[in-house]
């Protein structure tokens, strides 16, 4: 159950749902996709590292800042907001695929 709420089903669940969102026109779509990604920013921010605490801080941030965006019609500027998700997405699918690899 843990890992549903903080792991990839949640972290690629929220960026589905965010960019669906933003396409569509649909500001509640990244409401969703800011609470799914609160469970691994939660887990982020318990880092030690400050860089990851700072990430875990912005994330759902930037997924509401992307909300606000959308209902303004700036859609790019809203696809951007989820730019800092897609590369942690990366680096942590490197990660891992290193380390099992």
């Amino acid at each position: 159950m843990i890992a549903t709420l903080i792991g990839w089903p949640a972290i690629i669940g929220s960026f589905l749902f965010s960019a669906i969102g933003i396409k569509t026109n649909r500001p509640y779509l990244l409401a969703v996709g800011a609470v799914l990604i609160s469970g691994f920013a939660w887990y982020l921010f318990g880092s030690p590292a400050l860089i990851f605490e700072m990430i875990g801080l912005l994330l759902p941030t930037l997924h509401l800042v992307a909300m606000y965006l959308v209902t303004k019609g700036k859609k790019l500027a809203a696809a951007c907001c989820l730019v800092p998700q897609l590369l942690v997405m990366i680096y942590f699918a490197a990660v891992v695929a290193l380390l099992e690899g």
